[in-house]
């Protein structure tokens, strides 16, 4: 009896100069990939993408906690090439209005040098030596001015509390505006089209009781006009984002908001108190809400711990309606994140959206720690694959080779074919009109064995 005929689609990688089989697809993406989490992403205005966290290897090159990635998912080498980044976890990441950018977390030394918790980098990576922060690990806003409202814990005399501080753009503190003692931990900052501060993680601020968040005048002072009196939102804020007409949405882990239950996703009016509106008589999410992001529509992107959604299956990854119900367009059937854990999110001018977090496959596919996904929430294949074609689902049909490939919309692929992976014949041209191409081998099915390449054009 003649032995099964073996399919083995491989993709050239044409980097590495070496094939990988459809067998491996996980090694394949995994060259692509990062050793650990993403805390946190900044997009840039020409496309590439700036991620932080606790990962120190990007598709095998070393970057510490922090890197740019290209258009494709691949790794930007004009940015912190041969430098050695930051000595500890990247939290967060903001772009400046000159394209510089900003990075806060654990770290004690950017490149060597030493900066704790708080750098500017160069758009290619190296330490802004004009700047220097006078602060820890701290979350922190950047104004129109270039300067930083800037949360840290300070030593005081009755003891360790955080404080709110701002910073001049060469990172001096800025003593014409106050110190604020906050009792709590500062967990988010944003600020309003009218310079004011929302900071979350207070119980008050200067001694006014504020519960979860506080609103600052545009000279550092408590803002009265702003959960003067109400019961605020007791609990963990991760996240706050801020709506075109001044509402205030709000993530993390709590039970209410202004004294009704809301659970880890609220919206607040612009005075604080609750909008009924939203999420109202639903039952909000089941686990943790780490990272919010605002559609144009309106709709709310959101990402965290949780598996479930108003009772709806989501694994860390949902988007709601611009009433707080599921947005049954998006994820909908899909597996989402198998370890669902999605702790930053970013939109792109097309729609697509950018997740980074501690999962190692998004919908099936594998995707380590940073993934991007088309609007209705599928993965977006020319992304994290290199922008290289991947081929896939295998089989043999009336005596023919059949696969699949997938890349790049428009891309211009050529599928080659060999019998020993050393002489290769070019089968055919093809341009990916839709991102996939279902591909057949003219030639029947005769061989005990047949290779296969795609590469881009």
């Amino acid at each position: 009896m003649k032995s099964p005929l073996k399919i083995w689609l491989c993709a050239w990688l044409c980097t590495a100069g070496w094939p990988a089989s459809i067998i491996a697809d996980q090694i394949t993406n995994a060259r692509l990939a990062l050793d650990q989490p993403v805390h946190t992403i900044a997009l840039q205005p020409d496309g590439k993408v700036v991620i932080g966290g606790d990962f120190t290897v990007v598709a095998g090159a070393a970057r510490g906690h922090v890197a740019r990635l290209n258009a494709d998912g691949t790794t930007d080498f004009t940015f912190l090439n041969n430098l050695a980044g930051a000595n500890a976890s990247v939290y967060s990441t903001v772009l400046a209005a000159d394209g510089k950018l900003l990075i806060a977390g654990l770290f004690r030394s950017v490149n060597g040098f030493p900066q704790v918790g708080l750098a500017r980098l160069n758009t290619n990576g190296f330490l802004d030596m004009s700047f220097n922060a006078v602060t820890g690990s701290a979350p922190f806003a950047v104004q129109a001015d270039g300067k930083l409202p800037v949360g840290t814990a300070l030593l005081s005399g009755d003891g360790i509390h955080d404080s709110l501080f701002r910073l001049n753009v060469n990172g001096t503190r800025d003593t014409n505006w106050p110190v604020a003692v906050v009792n709590g931990t500062i967990s988010a900052i944003v600020q309003q089209t009218d310079g004011k501060i929302i900071i979350g993680g207070t119980a008050s601020v200067n001694g006014t009781p504020r519960q979860g968040l506080a609103r600052l005048n545009t000279n550092g002072v408590v803002d009265a006009t702003f959960l003067n009196g109400m019961s605020g939102v007791p609990g963990l804020i991760n996240c706050i984002t801020l709506q075109p007409d001044g509402k205030v949405l709000v993530g993390g882990y709590f039970f209410f908001a202004d004294g009704v239950n809301r659970t880890r996703i609220a919206r607040l009016n612009t005075d604080g108190s609750l909008d009924t509106t939203f999420q109202n008589g639903m039952a909000g999410a089941d686990g943790e809400v780490e990272a919010i992001v605002l559609q144009p529509d309106g709709k709310v992107l959101m990402g965290g711990y949780f598996r479930s959604i108003n009772n709806t299956p989501r694994l860390g990854i949902a988007r709601l309606n611009t009433d707080g119900s599921v947005d049954d367009s998006f994820q909908n059937g899909m597996a989402g994140a198998d370890l669902p854990i999605v702790l930053a999110l970013a939109l792109q001018p097309d729609g697509k959206i950018i997740i980074g977090g501690a999962f190692t496959a998004i919908n099936g596919a594998p995707r380590y720690y940073i993934a991007r996904l088309n609007p209705d929430g599928t993965v977006d294949n020319s992304f994290q694959n290199g922008g290289r074609p991947l081929l896939s689902d295998a089989s043999i049909q009336s005596n023919h080779f059949q696969f699949q490939i997938t890349g790049q919309s428009n891309q211009q692929i050529i599928v080659e074919a060999s019998t020993n992976l050393s002489n290769w014949l070019p089968l055919a041209t093809n341009t990916l009109s839709s991102g996939t191409l279902p591909f057949t081998d003219a030639t029947p099915a005769n061989f005990r064995m047949r290779f296969y390449r795609a590469r881009a054009q």
